[in-house]
Order: C-alpha cells, then sequence, then structure tokens
C-alpha cells in the first residue's frame, strides 16, 4: 500500500522549489551583472519576482508558517552549492 505524504511534506516540497527558483533568479542577475549580458536580467527577475513567490504562497497554504519561514534559508544553500558551477564565485 502507498501511503499518503503529510500535506507538511508537499508545503516543504513547494518551498524547496520555492528556494531553488529564487536561488537561480539571483544568481542570473549577478550573471548579468558581471557579464554584460542584459538578457539574463527579465529571467532573473522572472525567477526571483513571479515564479518564486508562486510556490512560497502554495508552501503556506500546505505547511505551517514556521515550518515555511525555516525552509526559507535554503536559498543559501542552493547558492553555496550551484554559484561555483554557474558563476565561477
Amino acid at each position: 500500500a502507498i501511503m499518503p505524504v503529510s500535506s507538511t511534506a508537499i508545503g516543504i516540497g513547494l518551498d524547496a522549489v520555492a528556494t531553488l527558483t529564487g536561488a537561480v533568479g539571483k544568481m542570473m542577475l549577478r550573471h548579468a551583472a558581471v557579464s554584460g549580458n542584459l538578457w539574463y536580467y527579465p529571467f532573473g527577475l522572472f525567477f526571483t519576482a513571479f515564479i518564486d513567490p508562486i510556490f512560497d504562497v502554495a508552501a503556506y497554504s500546505f505547511a505551517a508558517g514556521s515550518t515555511v519561514t525555516a525552509c526559507a534559508g535554503l536559498v543559501i544553500v542552493w547558492t553555496v552549492i550551484f554559484a561555483p558551477c554557474t558563476l565561477g564565485e
């Protein structure tokens, strides 16, 4: 039998996606500033200003605010993992 997934787990998963898209957006903005390639600005803003908050609001509908807020620090983890590979920093 398949065990049902708790709503808290769904909320944490949605917030993990939110923080990942936020980190990707921030890295795109940084890349645009460093490289001078202006095409990365709209994509970075799209990920940071639209996709991240949509998943964040969805996470709040499944999990307690204290849990979702604690998971918001994942954006730092994502940035530490991916920035060396994507930005060379």
